[in-house]
């Protein structure tokens, strides 16, 4: 099959996949001949516009976006439009993703997939807000409306004692159960009854987290994690700043970069964006913030998914262990797919860079390779001069 017959998604995967590719082709063809899913491309598709009309298409958002949150301010939303359509954020904040979703008039399953693709989050239905967005699209509310009501709705809630159930088997329930509510008094009620079964944060996000995060702080002494690994006195563990250093990358990350060629700046942006810290982890830690995506794939990476579910040891269906015929890519690769799509974030997204370096740097024999290979591949990509600090 010629390659031309593939779309452009296919021809990154098998780009990134390809085994016979040296660490400095892989640089050089991300940095030079990326096809990279940007928002505008996305925006040009739900909003039916040539991507190439850049200010057809920053007017056709910019004037719907006004239409849709009229009170808002109108230079706000002009520069965010202007940023999105001119590439300077590779994704959106997942409140503006639904702004934009409530704009194009999308049902509940558009308005997802919009979200996925702009920025990597979706519903989660176990959070107070998140139902009741739910309820507003499938109501056909306006945005204004919805508004209201989610605020009006969150403080309802907020009013009544929560207590956490970590549960998936819940959230399966509850999202079954809100499917019944069509009115504004069922869902006040739906709500008060569910209560105590609410969170605003993604449960088994969060339990991955802290496992994986059990294991780096204090690794099993049989359990071998890498070069990068600091030998350490049984009694001593490991803080949130060297997790984030050497498990997360950080020391390869700049504050700021920028050398003027349009593409370069966008493929290293798109990496850069929301790249955790110290002060990330202590977050997550304390549930400040919900544990996004990109630490989750990097600590599932570092630790091979061991101590959850989704470890290549566990006798799961993506085990190379239970089916020697599964490479170890594949078994790495369905083992995280199922993790992803269990804490309901997005799939691997080869046109997306940071995608792109985890898929590049799974094609190895053995897990221990992978966390060279990453630092390796930053460090080409962003030159030492310009790391970050040392946190």
């Amino acid at each position: 099959m010629d390659d031309t017959t593939f779309t452009m998604t296919e021809l990154m995967f098998r780009c990134a996949t390809d085994k016979s590719l040296t660490l400095e082709e892989a640089k050089k063809l991300l940095l030079e001949n990326c096809y990279i899913r940007s928002l505008r491309e996305t925006l040009a598709k739900y909003f039916n516009i040539d991507i190439n009309n850049a200010d057809m298409l920053e007017d056709e958002v910019r004037n719907r976006l006004y239409e849709t949150d009229p009170t808002a301010n109108r230079d706000t939303i002009a520069r965010t439009v202007g940023r999105w359509v001119n590439g300077v954020y590779a994704t959106v904040s997942k409140e503006n993703a639904i702004k934009v979703a409530f704009a194009l008039k999308l049902n509940f399953n558009d308005t997802e997939e919009l979200m996925r693709r702009m920025s990597g989050k979706v519903f989660h239905l176990r959070s107070p807000k998140d139902i009741v967005w739910k309820f507003a699209i499938e109501s056909g509310m306006n945005y204004t409306d919805a508004c209201s009501l989610v605020r009006e709705m969150t403080e309802y809630v907020n009013s009544i004692k929560l207590k956490s159930d970590d549960s998936e088997t819940r959230t399966n329930s509850i999202t079954k159960e809100s499917e019944k509510v069509s009115t504004k008094e069922e869902l006040k009620a739906f709500l008060k009854e569910q209560a105590p079964h609410l969170g605003t944060f993604h449960n088994t996000a969060y339990y991955n987290y802290t496992h994986f995060m059990a294991l780096l702080k204090r690794p099993p002494i049989e359990y071998d994690l890498g070069s990068l690994h600091k030998l350490m006195p049984k009694e001593r563990t490991m803080s949130d700043e060297e997790i984030a250093l050497i498990y997360l990358f950080r020391k390869f990350i700049p504050n700021n970069y920028q050398n003027n060629d349009v593409l370069q700046d966008a493929v290293r942006r798109s990496i850069t964006q929301n790249w955790p810290s110290a002060d990330t982890i202590r977050d997550m830690n304390n549930r400040i913030t919900d544990v996004t995506r990109k630490v989750l794939i990097l600590l599932f990476l570092a630790c091979d998914g061991e101590s959850t579910e989704y470890g290549a040891s566990e006798k799961n269906d993506y085990s190379c262990d239970v089916d020697p015929a599964v490479s170890y890519f594949d078994s790495v690769k369905m083992r995280l797919s199922a993790m992803l799509s269990d804490c309901g974030f997005a799939q691997l997204d080869p046109r997306i860079p940071f995608d792109w370096m985890t898929l590049f740097c799974m094609t190895v024999e053995d897990p221990i390779e992978i966390d060279e290979r990453i630092s390796a591949f930053l460090s080409g990509i962003f030159p030492p001069e310009n790391n970050g600090d040392d946190e």
